[in-house]
């Protein structure tokens, strides 16, 4: 095991930001996403998807869901933060225990799981290792040391972590928002690479919700997105290469103020809304209605991006209604990009509501939840949906109180 003060030495950081200049290489495709935006338009599912089918998560004492969901998938397993469960919806077991000892983390039930050559890798404060039984290697690294509040402390390696996942042979760590670093599976360190300007504060909120992800998987390849950058990269060994160029223009653009100074703007924006006047807030302003790319799926068809439109503190504004996820995607064979209008695609398959898969892509599927409560109510007011007995048949196995249900749409081969 090595210690975080091997870690704190290291200062050396290879350029990695995309410029507008890589458009003009070949290699860099581009996803022309401000007109998409500007030119909604509606899309059947069953243009892009051949099938549904749902997988109904196994629920008893020890697998229950909280309603925080953070979904990850890979060819074996289906990950919602530490609890693990197979393709079938079986519940394979929770990964970690909270505590300060060896093999424990302080801040385990909001630990993020990966998996890697028959490995299970737990990453809140640590990185803990699992052999496939799920039993602890005691090999672990600690990313940073907590305060009582709960804020990293100060001089920590990584004190504002927010993302891992597999590096080819190697695991890259996320420093939100200016570094990536790789270390390999004994994590020792590799290199790392800056992704934007460094930002000297030793902690920054990351924006984003529930759905942001920076990092998601395409088979055995990592894709890296930052939406203050215009580039979508690979993950490789020991380096980010940059792979796809998402096109905003700047009017669109979430501006860099809102990085740099996060926490001016915020507590501006805080004073403003106590003298009733946060519509003229600075936050405001530079904010709404830009565009925030949340995250970015891959699939061997298609590029998808899970985009909102910002709204900042929507419940303290007066007729403010909250902004909701949007779908865009390139298609690869004809190059063109389509944002979806609505709500997502038009379920033209079973008839439910329109299809929007937040959790992403994995082996040519789309992937969205629904808790079973939710999935009953629309059975009750679609007459239609009774008739189909697959997911009637679901919907007979579960409770309204059970763990989620994923849907799952078959791309087209």
């Amino acid at each position: 095991m090595i210690t975080t003060s091997i870690f704190l030495i290291i200062i050396l950081l290879t350029a990695g930001c995309g410029g507008k200049k890589q458009m003009e290489d070949g290699d860099i495709r581009v996803v022309n996403l401000t007109r998409a935006i500007r030119t909604p338009t509606q899309v059947s599912l069953s243009e892009i998807a051949d099938s549904i089918s749902f997988i109904a998560l196994e629920t008893n004492n020890s697998s229950l869901l909280s309603d925080f969901l953070n979904f990850r998938f890979y060819q074996d397993y289906i990950f919602s933060n530490n609890y693990c469960f197979d393709w079938t919806g079986k519940f394979i077991g929770e990964l970690g225990q909270r505590g300060n000892g060896p093999c424990e983390d302080p801040a385990s039930r909001i630990s993020k799981a990966i998996y890697k050559n028959e490995h299970f890798y737990t990453v809140a404060t640590k990185i803990i290792e699992y052999d496939r039984l799920m039993q602890c290697t005691n090999k672990e690294l600690i990313l940073y040391r907590l305060q009582n509040d709960g804020r990293p402390v100060e001089g920590s390696t990584y004190t504002n972590f927010v993302s891992v996942a597999n590096a080819k042979e190697n695991i890259i760590v996320y420093n939100y928002p200016d570094s990536v670093y790789f270390i390999d599976v004994n994590f020792n360190f590799i290199s790392s690479q800056q992704v934007i300007f460094p930002v000297l504060s030793s902690f920054v909120n990351p924006l984003g919700g529930q759905y942001s992800k920076f990092m998601t998987d395409y088979g055995d390849t990592t894709l890296f997105y930052n939406f203050f950058n215009d580039t979508v990269y690979y993950a490789n060994n020991n380096h980010l290469s940059p792979a796809w160029i998402i096109d905003l223009s700047d009017e669109m653009r979430v501006p860099a103020d809102l990085l740099y100074r996060w926490g001016e703007l915020n507590h501006g924006a805080f004073t403003a809304w106590e003298n009733g006047n946060i519509n003229n807030s600075e936050l405001i302003r530079l904010t709404d209605h830009k565009t925030m790319v949340m995250s970015v799926y891959e699939t061997s068809g298609y590029l998808f991006l899970i985009w909102i439109e910002m709204i900042q503190y929507a419940p303290l504004r007066n007729n403010k209604t909250p902004a909701i996820p949007q779908i865009a995607f390139f298609d690869k064979q004809t190059g063109k990009t389509t944002s979806v209008k609505g709500n997502g695609f038009v379920d033209d398959i079973f008839g439910m509501d329109s299809y929007l898969p937040l959790w992403g892509a994995c082996n040519n599927m789309l992937i969205k939840s629904v808790w079973p409560w939710e999935l009953q109510e629309l059975v009750d007011n679609n007459n239609k949906l009774r008739e189909n007995k697959q997911l009637m048949d679901v919907l007979s196995r579960t409770k309204p109180e059970d763990n989620p249900i994923l849907i799952v749409a078959h791309l087209k081969q």
